[in-house]
């Protein structure tokens, strides 16, 4: 029986949705025998690094490789040119020697020298990437002009694509010119194999949380695009209508300290408290009121979902993967502090527990981890056949 080596690859700081996604892509497609799956980072990340090896210790056959690589003040300069960590990533792949790679990006400008490597190598490369957005549309400048037409280049590198819906790919196809055949569409889910369970007071009191309405913030803390720095001008502009709410934003990021000294200066310290990243929810969700999401540009958040099926109201700004799936009474005008307000003090009496049950069914039999993975698992033994 002949046996595929397939890598899985990650360069980046930062640790989300996506990746999670990843790993559960990964521990299937561990499962099959005719494939040897190994997993490639460069420990820019502790969290991800951590996950990583619990899921090589679970699983046993899986290969992680730890890539010491020299740092860069550009990954796009680096990959062009072909400097020093770009270099350092082609010796670990080609020594793994790969039938092809998949790089988990999550954006076209995160684990390019995993691009260029492959490139260099003539090792095609598969690009999972659940969000296409140009930079000009996230953040307008001169400089954001220059970098989609440098990214262009980059869009031009990868054999293949995985992205998770089609507003992702459309995206692709029609401002970045990647042929729409070159782009599979594999829609991530959460877990729906637990029934959601556990009492609001209980979950609380375990929480040491005695307030009266929670809205969790859940996610990197990154202001450039999760937005917890708006959130906390809005929370601090409507104290006043906003009295009796708590705010918990989890997660860890490169904007924590910077989130935590707004809330100090803004003497919002009684509205807003921190949690760091949790491995799991199963014992915050069911101490929440609503899950807010006031970010300005996403695939589809996994969070989103994991709320939707466990009936939890969700409020998110009306962008992207929450304006496909949520109504439009759980969406808000993004950017827009005074309509947050107003849609979240109205979420309560205008979201009826029918289209609570509609939206919890939609993800149970729509677009839950096992059809996920099944899919993904299937693009990948189509790619491997090519």
């Amino acid at each position: 029986m002949s046996v595929t080596r397939i890598l899985f690859a990650w360069d980046a700081e930062a640790f989300g949705g996506h990746d999670l996604t990843a790993f559960k892509a990964i521990e299937r497609l561990a499962n099959e025998p005719d494939l040897i799956i190994g997993v490639l980072h460069t420990g820019r990340n502790k969290s991800l690094a951590n996950e990583l090896n619990r899921l090589s210790s679970r699983l046993g056959r899986l290969e992680v490789l730890s890539a010491v690589v020299p740092t860069t003040p550009s990954e796009s300069v680096d990959g062009i040119f072909r400097w020093r960590r770009t270099r350092a990533i082609e010796k670990y792949i080609h020594h793994w020697q790969p039938r092809f790679v998949v790089n988990i990006q999550g954006f076209i400008t995160l684990g390019l020298c995993i691009l260029a490597a492959c490139r260099s190598l003539a090792i095609p490369v598969v690009s999972y990437l659940p969000m296409t957005h140009r930079i000009w549309t996230i953040r307008p400048s001169i400089v954001s002009l220059l970098q989609d037409l440098m990214n262009r280049f980059w869009y031009s590198v990868p054999s293949a694509y995985i992205t998770i819906s089609r507003r992702m790919k459309e995206i692709l196809v029609n401002n970045h010119g990647v042929s729409a055949d070159k782009v599979a569409v594999v829609e991530c889910g959460p877990d729906v194999s637990t029934v959601p369970s556990g009492a609001r007071d209980s979950a609380r009191t375990a929480l040491g949380w005695t307030g009266k309405r929670y809205v969790g913030v859940v996610g990197r803390v990154e202001f450039l695009q999760k937005r917890q720095d708006f959130l906390i001008h809005t929370i601090a502009a409507y104290r006043s209508v906003l009295k009796g709410y708590n705010f918990v934003i989890i997660g860890d990021g490169p904007d924590l300290d910077s989130a935590v000294r707004l809330v100090k200066q803004f003497d919002v310290e009684n509205l807003v408290q921190f949690l760091p990243w949790q491995r799991s929810m199963s014992e915050i969700y069911p101490a929440l009121d609503i899950l807010l999401i006031p970010s300005r540009y996403e695939g589809v958040p996994l969070v989103m979902m994991e709320a939707m099926f466990r009936r939890i109201p969700v409020l998110a700004s009306n962008v992207d993967g929450m304006m496909d799936l949520l109504p439009d009474e759980c969406l808000f005008r993004e950017g827009d502090a005074a309509d947050l307000v107003k849609s979240l003090v109205a979420l309560p009496k205008c979201l009826t527990p029918a289209t609570l049950d509609r939206l919890s069914n939609y993800i149970l039999n729509n677009r839950n981890e096992t059809m996920f993975c099944e899919s993904f698992s299937n693009e990948i033994t189509r790619l491997c056949k090519h």
